[in-house]
């Protein structure tokens, strides 16, 4: 069952800098539900001290398993598995290790490592969970795990694991985790912390660079960052028609990026950031009738990295996702 849970709501958990609480607003949205909302029937098959193992349902397409530590105060750590027998013995580990060293993917908390509550929303269902909040001062789209879509006719391994590859600053971190700016893109999935289990038909996991969403312009993969071209090419039409992409994923051969599907409850707009304000909401039309939308815009404004301005924009499904 599809499931939009936020932190106003009655009986939310508190997300902040401290340990333990990322694994709680994961406990209360998947396996235990709270106040009037269910759960969103993933299970919890291993625990233990700062420790915790989420599955999603038998429903899923590219069942997986999903190590977070909990441990630290202003960031936790995820590591996707094809299988597990224990909290600490996996295999086909996504990213791995030799990629990502420790535990993993750093999942953003807050920006201070106290209690200081901060506000999120959660997307969740028996196969996907994606998760919005603002650490501080900036919204960002920081977390996803479980199934994708493929576009590879029988592939039933595209699972996605999504959050950013180092504790970097707040602005990074909120622009980065989901490619809201143009920069290198190494097949290995430095830079970023977007990874998925696997190749069509090949049964364990493999490490791969997602690619950029399709908001994104650039002349160049080069470590050049290219904030100045954040967003789509279309200002908002007089009209206030809304074009929005299914969010693509691309992996790297070697020699080229092919496509491979998109992931769920997220699209990208093709109008310039600036179109928006965070937190509008919008029902779809034409093929997407039925759905309603939700923009994040994770930087309003910011000059950095040499004198460019940076803002992003994602769009969550919060009603009819697939």
């Amino acid at each position: 069952m599809f499931n939009v849970y936020r932190s106003t709501d009655s009986g939310a958990p508190s997300l902040c800098g401290v340990a333990g609480s990322l694994t709680a607003l994961l406990d209360a949205c998947l396996i235990n539900g709270y106040g009037s909302l269910p759960a969103a029937g993933w299970t919890k098959p291993f625990i233990d001290t700062g420790k915790a193992v989420y599955r999603n349902a038998v429903t899923a397409v590219a069942r997986s398993y999903y190590r977070v530590t909990d441990t630290g105060t202003t960031w936790a750590r995820i590591r996707g598995y094809d299988a597990m027998s224990s909290v600490d013995a996996g295999t086909g580990e996504f990213p791995t290790s030799s990629v990502i060293a420790g535990d993993g993917i750093y999942a953003y908390k807050s920006s201070t490592a106290d209690t200081t509550a901060r506000p999120w929303i959660l997307l969740a269902d028996e196969r996907t969970a994606v998760m919005a909040l603002k650490g501080s001062t900036y919204w960002q789209v920081g977390l996803y795990m479980g199934d994708g879509i493929s576009d590879v006719p029988g592939d039933t391994n595209f699972a996605a694991l999504c959050a950013f590859w180092a504790n970097a600053d707040e602005i990074r971190n909120a622009l980065g985790t989901f490619d809201l700016i143009g920069c290198s893109a190494p097949a290995d999935g430095s830079n970023f912390g977007l990874f998925i289990k696997g190749l069509p038909g090949v049964l364990g996991s493999k490490p791969l660079r997602l690619n950029a969403g399709p908001n994104v312009y650039g002349s160049s993969w080069n470590s050049v960052i290219l904030q100045s071209y954040i967003g789509g090419d279309l200002a908002m039409p007089s009209g206030g028609a809304i074009h929005l992409w299914p969010y693509a994923v691309k992996t790297y051969n070697g020699t080229l990026w092919e496509h491979r599907g998109t992931l769920r409850f997220l699209y990208v707009p093709r109008h310039q950031a600036a179109a928006f304000a965070h937190g509008d909401t919008f029902s779809g039309t034409g093929a997407l009738s039925g759905k309603r939308f939700e923009v994040i815009k994770t930087v309003l404004t910011y000059a950095g990295y040499s004198t460019s301005t940076a803002t992003g924009a994602l769009v969550l499904v919060t009603q009819n996702p697939d």
